[in-house]
């Protein structure tokens, strides 16, 4: 996880807030076509909104406090997903913990941890 913060502006009262990306890594078992295609489907029955295929893309899902954005990759048996814009009420422990949720009811077969 990394984060910059706070650049307090001009004078006149402008504030610009940079908030910390999440870095979520797992380990993946299966085939990654099939576990995309399971995942996706999941995902997209919770309104969740993908791009890309098996090996790389970006999603976009909601969440009660706004939409949380993303870029995933997978190389060999991991899956790394670098969220890229959040709701600030959002921690990045909250996203992987609703991310290790997600994996458990939707893609049982998906997640090594």
């Amino acid at each position: 996880m990394s984060a910059s913060c706070c650049s307090f502006g001009d004078g006149l009262g402008s504030l610009v807030l940079q908030m910390a990306d999440c870095e979520i890594k797992r380990k993946l078992s299966g085939n990654p076509e099939e576990l995309f295609a399971e995942a996706k489907r999941a995902a997209e029955r919770e309104k969740a909104v993908f791009q890309g295929t098996a090996k790389s893309g970006s999603f976009t899902a909601p969440s009660p406090v706004g939409n949380v954005t993303g870029t995933y990759k997978v190389e060999g048996d991991e899956l790394n997903v670098s969220i890229t814009s959040k709701p600030w009420l959002a921690s990045c422990s909250a996203i992987d913990d609703k991310f290790t949720e997600f994996l458990k009811t939707a893609c049982p077969s998906c997640n090594k941890r």
